[in-house]
């Protein structure tokens, strides 16, 4: 369901060789490389997505219930602390097990979620930036600008720019 953020796979000898052949094809280009390494790609992505689809099945399930509480509840202040209280865990106990199981902080999925949250609603609302980093659940203006452009090579004022002319292109 979230393929937006990065997807990071142990890497296994079918796919480390696999891409030691891709390299060596695209720089002796024998006939068909580019169909042999298409295949092999495949190949390498239909492992990174059993693997991700593996994890997403073995979650436990409190992490479920966190992923669910920050979908719907985003656009409030959430710390750590909250949410551990919210499920009555430890904060301490919250972060590892999410971390082991989502690869990335608390903290950092729900930066994430709101900024893919606020990349929605700059594609498809004519709200102005400040009441998209409100409704996003930025509290601070500030840290929304920095962490969309951190994320995304850009500030937001300058991706919705770049999505009024590609509009106006077509």
């Amino acid at each position: 369901e979230e393929f937006a953020s990065p997807c990071v796979f142990e890497s296994d000898y079918r796919s480390t060789e696999f891409f030691r052949d891709i390299l060596t094809q695209f720089l002796h280009k024998p006939p068909l490389y580019r169909e042999e390494c298409g295949a092999r790609l495949k190949f390498i992505l239909t492992l990174a997505l059993r693997s991700t689809i593996k994890k997403q099945h073995d979650r436990p399930r409190v992490v479920e219930e966190i992923l669910d509480f920050v979908r719907t509840n985003y656009n409030m202040p959430l710390t750590n602390s909250l949410i551990a209280e919210h499920f009555v865990y430890h904060p301490n106990y919250v972060n590892r097990v999410f971390k082991a199981s989502m690869g990335q902080s608390l903290h950092q999925y729900i930066i994430h979620y709101r900024l893919k949250v606020a990349k929605t609603l700059l594609t498809g609302t004519d709200y102005s930036i400040d009441e998209i980093a409100l409704q996003a659940g930025f509290g601070n203006k500030l840290q929304f600008y920095e962490k969309f452009k951190e994320r995304f090579g850009c500030t937001p004022k300058e991706y919705k720019t770049q999505l009024v002319q590609k509009d106006n292109r077509l």
